[in-house]
């Protein structure tokens, strides 16, 4: 891997040797490149990708990018600060699942492979859950798990009750990761925390797909199931307004 100091390297075994997601599987051919601007550096190699995704790149610390040579570049925001890590982890992630994917897929254009909207969603799912299972597994917690949760409860309906005109991809977006990241909670803490938490689900299609995302937390849970997944997304679709 391009670029990574030997610190990373062992980060990202640890990473996968801790979270136990993907061992047997070679480490996916990626750089990892810190940048102050990540849209400047994806418009450098591709300005109509780059303007055409233009919002979600400027609003994000990390990126797992596929380059026009259909090579992968992870890009961290140096102005991350202290999330550089959780961002390292998130699109190193991502690098594994579109590369797993591709060759499930016999697909060898990755930018296809990462086109397909609900495996899309589902990484960003995995991507947080593994990230925060690592994360409390080395670090623990800084307060109690009740508090832990009730955060990520304020978050949502925070976010729902200032966004209820937001795009429904935009909404699931933002819950799939905070489903994630409670999900690593409750493996981590389940003698504390309840599979179905109070007021955590915005309706019966959320808790529809929270379910399903609770029963398929790694890759070879949904690798040769991709058609329910996206019934899975394609039942939120019909929802105009939350």
């Amino acid at each position: 891997m391009n670029e990574i100091s030997d610190i990373v390297v062992n980060l990202l075994a640890d990473f996968v040797d801790k979270t136990e997601e993907f061992k047997g599987n070679s480490i996916p051919k990626c750089e990892l490149k810190l940048v102050d601007d990540i849209y400047k550096y994806v418009l450098q190699d591709d300005c109509e990708y780059a303007i055409d995704v233009q919002e979600s790149i400027q609003r994000a610390y990390g990126l797992c990018y596929i380059t026009k040579k259909n090579t992968i570049t992870l890009f961290i925001d140096i102005k991350a600060g202290m999330t550089i890590i959780s961002s390292t982890l998130h699109e190193f992630t991502h690098a594994y699942d579109f590369s797993l994917m591709s060759n499930c897929m016999r697909e060898k254009n990755l930018r296809k492979v990462q086109a397909n909207a609900s495996f899309r969603l589902w990484s960003e799912f995995h991507a947080e859950y593994l990230t925060y299972l690592y994360l409390f597994r080395v670090n623990g917690l800084s307060k109690s798990e009740i508090e832990v949760f009730e955060g990520l409860r304020g978050e949502l309906e925070k976010f729902f009750g200032e966004n209820q005109r937001m795009e429904l991809s935009k909404l699931v977006d933002f819950t799939v990761r905070l489903y994630g990241r409670y999900m690593a909670l409750l493996k981590t803490y389940p003698d504390t925390m309840k599979k179905y938490p109070y007021r955590f689900f915005v309706n019966k299609d959320f808790l529809r797909l929270y379910d399903y995302l609770y029963e398929h937390k790694t890759f070879d849970s949904i690798k040769g199931n991709v058609s329910e997944l996206e019934s899975v997304f394609r039942g939120l679709e019909r929802l105009s307004r939350i």
